[in-house]
């Protein structure tokens, strides 16, 4: 009904994946406000704020909605026009976070 069953290795990739995102979480985690905010301080994780994903300074744009807008063929001009909040260092930010999340990526050897 909802698709296939993920494989294992699937599952232990996500798992992994899953653990080192904790790690790096736990690491920048400024726990007084209940506040990540990665290196350049532009994308920010906050309980309660898109259900605490990435955004961009705490707005309500996600890295993925940035994502999105950029794969669909979208132009920094165009994106900067439809969120004048935005600056084209946080479309740039949210590439950055995603070259990093990207980077984490590690493929677990499946036990035979």
């Amino acid at each position: 009904m909802f698709g296939s069953k993920p494989s294992a290795s699937k599952m232990e990739e996500s798992l992994t994946l899953g653990i080192k995102e904790l790690h790096l979480c736990y690491n920048l985690l400024d726990s007084d406000k209940g506040l990540t905010m990665y290196n350049d301080s532009i994308i920010t994780i906050k309980n309660g704020v898109r259900s605490g994903k990435p955004t961009i300074r705490g707005l309500r744009i996600t890295v993925y909605d940035i994502l999105s807008m950029l794969a669909s063929g979208m132009s920094y001009d165009e994106i900067l026009a439809d969120f004048p909040k935005l600056t084209r260092e946080d479309i740039l930010a949210s590439l950055r976070y995603a070259a990093r999340k990207e980077s984490m990526t590690t493929l677990v050897p499946q036990s035979a």
